[in-house]
């Protein structure tokens, strides 16, 4: 697969938390353009595999869906209509001529909802199908780091009894800099201070060596589940982490 279709769909991933952030600002027309430029970046890495040339400079997300249609993708009608409806939000959400108002005005949350919404299914799908051909969204290299530093923590007599992979190496939005981020759940955990439990974490990191910095969040059973229903951290590490354990 070319390279240029990841590039494409990391910066739609970005795009999306992007988006996220801005919606919790509740800046619903920046929110809306960021989940518009989302899709747009997403389809564009799609359309590298489908027709297999370089994408038109376009922000119209209807001519790029159009013609990776043709090329035999094709999504739901329902899908394809929300995609279509996201096209004003290019410039409606950020022109005041384009708007007829003010654009932080004139788009609601309703509107920076179903951008969202689209957004998300329209990253999964194109992810899903690139997968299918050959695109490794997490590195298995980085797998190997988390195995590894699980059994790390393993050897001090922390049983791990649940572990997530969450951040850009989940959602596949990673660069080469980023850190790996792990939730590690462990009733052992419980006799600890939050301090020490991060403290024992890095110890495992130096003495193993990897080359990768792993940022861990160290809970107990109850504390995870708590932090399940009340840490915003949590609740958006969710939505794309893999379970390692």
């Amino acid at each position: 697969m070319r390279r240029e279709a990841v590039f494409w769909i990391r910066e739609a991933w970005a795009d999306l938390c992007s988006a996220k952030v801005l919606y919790g600002a509740r800046r619903w027309n920046a929110s809306a353009f960021y989940g518009h430029q989302a899709v747009e970046k997403a389809l564009k890495s799609l359309y590298f595999v489908a027709l297999r040339r370089e994408p038109p400079n376009t922000h119209v997300l209807t001519e790029l869906y159009r013609e990776i249609k043709r090329a035999g993708i094709e999504f739901s009608p329902g899908l394809e209509e929300r995609i279509a409806e996201l096209n004003k939000f290019y410039s409606v959400s950020r022109y005041p001529d384009a708007a007829a108002g003010q654009p932080y005005e004139v788009v609601t949350k309703g509107d920076a909802d179903r951008s969202l919404k689209t957004a998300e299914e329209v990253l999964e799908l194109v992810e899903n199908l690139l997968r299918a051909v050959g695109y490794e969204g997490t590195p298995s290299r980085i797998l190997e780091i988390v195995n590894k530093f699980i059994r790390g923590i393993e050897e001090t007599g922390i049983r791990v009894v649940e572990a997530y992979l969450f951040g850009s190496y989940a959602r596949g939005d990673w660069i080469e800099e980023s850190d790996v981020d792990l939730i590690i759940v462990s009733p052992d955990f419980g006799g600890m201070r939050w301090l020490d439990r991060l403290d024992l974490a890095a110890k495992v990191w130096l003495r193993l060596g990897l080359e990768k910095w792993v940022e861990v969040l160290p809970y107990t059973p109850e504390e995870f589940k708590r932090a399940r229903e009340e840490s915003a951290v949590v609740k958006d590490a969710e939505r794309y982490w893999i379970k390692v354990r």
